[in-house]
Parts: structure tokens; sequence; C-alpha cells
């Protein structure tokens, strides 16, 4: 899917899933992957796709499904829209690309190195959203993970805990 843009333009579109869990995907003029968005894990639910384009250009967004063997289903985009982009905007970019990088030096066991950027993402959500923020919890949750793997377990705890605290406040203990 191709996104008309121009550099400092802030894009919200929505992927629905439609009985099957996909995973988003920004992809560079050269097909490599800028950052995932795959926050939803049910099988119906909204993927929230938001970025900052830094070029003048087609952006483009692939979809797929998030396990390779998964069942038929569907996704729908849906445009929501695109304006000039505020310095919450870029800030809110920003911190998701730090993620997206911690993400992977935690995927490839690089544990130490994912730190830094899970830190500067979470102090950026912090100060942008507010402490009680559900993307503040998802940083939370992905700094617990990176320090259960170093193993740092008494971190780990502490985030897990606030993790959950979060998550409970934003969306009901049942969630």
């Amino acid at each position: 899917f191709d996104v008309a843009c121009t550099s400092g333009q802030y894009v919200s579109l929505g992927v629905g899933q439609r009985g099957i869990d996909v995973v988003a995907r920004l992809l560079d003029s050269d097909g490599k992957v800028i950052v995932e968005y795959d926050y939803d894990p049910r099988i119906v639910g909204d993927e929230e796709v938001e970025f900052v384009s830094d070029q003048t250009g087609n952006c483009r967004l692939a979809v797929e499904p998030r396990q390779r063997a998964a069942r038929q289903g569907n996704f729908v985009i849906t445009w929501k829209g695109s304006r000039v982009s505020t310095e919450k905007d870029k800030a809110l970019y920003e911190s998701r690309l730090l993620m997206a990088q911690a993400t992977r030096l935690w995927r490839s066991s690089k544990y130490t190195e994912a730190l830094p950027p899970a830190d500067k993402a979470l102090a950026i959500r912090e100060r942008e959203l507010g402490p009680e923020h559900p993307d503040v919890g998802w940083a939370v949750f992905t700094l617990a993970n990176i320090y259960s793997d170093l193993p740092d377990l008494k971190k780990a705890e502490t985030n897990y805990l606030r993790a959950i605290e979060i998550r409970s406040k934003v969306l009901g203990a049942d969630h």
C-alpha cells in the first residue's frame, strides 16, 4: 500500500484485522523495514499506524499475517488523515523508532545494547503522554523483557509490575 507523502508530514492509518492477526511494516524506498506495527494480537482488532515522513515521495506499508500458517482472513486499511507534523508527533515517532531498534537488538540477544534506546523511548513517551498511557506501559513491558534476559531479575520484576499496573488502570483488571 503506497502513500504519497511530503517531508515532515504526519500520517495516520488503521489496519483492521478481520479474522487474522497481521503485522504492518513501514518500508523505506529500498524496501527495508523502518518500523513494525503489531500491538494488537487479536484476530479482530485494529493496528494503529502513525508515522512522520522524512522524505517526499511514496511511503510503502506492507501488511502480512503474523504467523505464516495463519488461517485465512482479511484486513482493511483505513485512511485516518494527514497533516503537518507537530513536535509531539515527531517525538512520538522517534520513540517508536527507538522501540523498534531496542526490540531488534533484544531479539538478537544484544540485551545491553537494547537498554539505551528502550530507556530513551520510555522517557519520551512519559514526557509526551504521561506516566499511565498504554504506550508507556508497552515501553515499560519491553524494558522488563530486556532486563529479564540480561538477567537483572529485580529490575525485570519492577518493570513487569509497573506495566501490569498501567494496563490494569487503562484497560481494566480483567483485560
